[in-house]
């Protein structure tokens, strides 16, 4: 992970007691916790993907991802707990703060400067610099929790094809690296978000529920039109002369 040197964040303070978040970021933190919650065994699986490869190197890969995922694992059991963070946990639970736009939380910062296993929490103040959202637009984004989940699923495809690009490209020894490129595709997730402002999360679930209302729209249109009846044909009457059948109005207008 690159970051720009010298950059810190003057709004990072050294209170002594981490304070409770706020409604607004304990729901985005909610979020934040489900998502930790579901990326083990998602990576846990991505690792048995990969084994197709049959080689040392892709031991080692799977190794890598079981890896991560205890990383992960780690990272939700800790995250409203009091236990510091290894210099792993920090580095892939920032990465994912980033993901979902709460980095600059002000409780989050917090947490990273007082629970972070790193030297005076370098790293937790340069990934947290790299995020240039207003924590004003982040403190009163109520919508984002949605969002959230509205692109978590894109996430997962991120891992999967990660899956697929690094196995042949990763070291049989490097470990570590696998851990370093599962932080950088969280990172590239951050590219799917536009911005996370009150306004975006508004405009994404405003879009969804259209969507939504679409989808809805047409499927009771097409149950609709199954279940209509099928119109039943005028019944026909023999000619008395010519013996063919003729519709009613033809005995009209002969009896006319």
């Amino acid at each position: 992970m690159k970051f720009a040197s010298g950059i810190l964040l003057a709004t990072i303070a050294s209170a002594a007691v981490i304070s409770t978040p706020d409604a607004a970021t304990d729901a985005i933190l909610t979020t934040f916790e489900d998502a930790l919650r579901q990326l083990p065994s998602t990576i846990t699986r991505l690792g048995r993907q990969v084994e197709v490869f049959e080689d040392s190197q892709t031991e080692n890969l799977v190794d890598g991802f079981d890896t991560a995922a205890e990383v992960v694992k780690n990272c939700s059991e800790k995250l409203r707990g009091s236990d510091k963070f290894s210099e792993t946990e920090a580095m892939v639970i920032l990465e994912l703060a980033e993901t979902l736009g709460i980095a600059t939380s002000p409780f989050l910062m917090a947490l990273f400067k007082q629970r972070s296993a790193l030297a005076n929490a370098t790293l937790a103040n340069a990934a947290l610099a790299k995020v240039t959202l207003a924590n004003a637009d982040l403190a009163d984004a109520n919508g984002c929790s949605v969002v959230g989940e509205l692109l978590l699923p894109q996430l997962l495809q991120q891992l999967r094809d990660l899956a697929r690009d690094i196995a042949p490209k990763v070291p049989s020894s490097n470990r570590a690296g696998i851990i370093r490129q599962f932080g950088k595709t969280l990172n590239s997730f951050v590219r799917y978000i536009p911005a996370f402002s009150t306004s975006s999360c508004a405009t994404a679930l405003a879009q969804a529920q259209a969507e939504a209302q679409a989808e809805a729209q047409a499927q009771a249109q097409a149950q609709a039109q199954a279940q209509a009846p099928t119109p039943t044909p005028a019944p026909k009457f023999p000619d008395p002369i010519t013996g063919w059948a003729l519709g009613p109005s033809h005995h009209r207008r002969r009896n006319a």
